[in-house]
């Protein structure tokens, strides 16, 4: 599917060890947030909704959750990595060189290729 709109929906953009990342959440889905114990918070002035969570059986119910109120779940690659970045730079002859770029496969599981 396809969207033409420039108003990105509601989507968890990142999950870490112990929060969850949510971006764009529109204010009919603030209660439900805080009712996983969301907290707000502005990075460059941009708000983000963080979810803290305990173990996997928690991630998994806060997705579940978050999954049945409609929010989306960023796909792969999630954001414009910082590997892509240096390459765009390097292409645009702002820099240049070889880097390593480090890559997960699942949890625990990475490789570094040099490019």
């Amino acid at each position: 599917m396809n969207n033409t709109t420039k108003t990105v929906p509601a989507n968890v953009n990142l999950i870490l060890r112990d929060t969850i990342l949510l971006e764009n959440v529109p204010r009919n889905l603030i209660d439900s947030l805080k009712d996983l114990g969301a907290n707000e918070s502005i990075v460059n002035d941009e708000v983000f909704w963080i979810i803290p969570f305990g173990d996997d059986n928690d991630l998994a119910q806060d997705l579940q959750i978050l999954n049945k109120l409609g929010v989306l779940f960023a796909g792969e690659p999630s954001g414009w990595a910082p590997a892509a970045i240096f390459e765009d730079l390097r292409e645009r002859k702002l820099l240049d060189g070889s880097f390593k770029e480090i890559s997960w496969t699942g949890p625990g599981k990475w490789f570094v290729r040099e490019k």
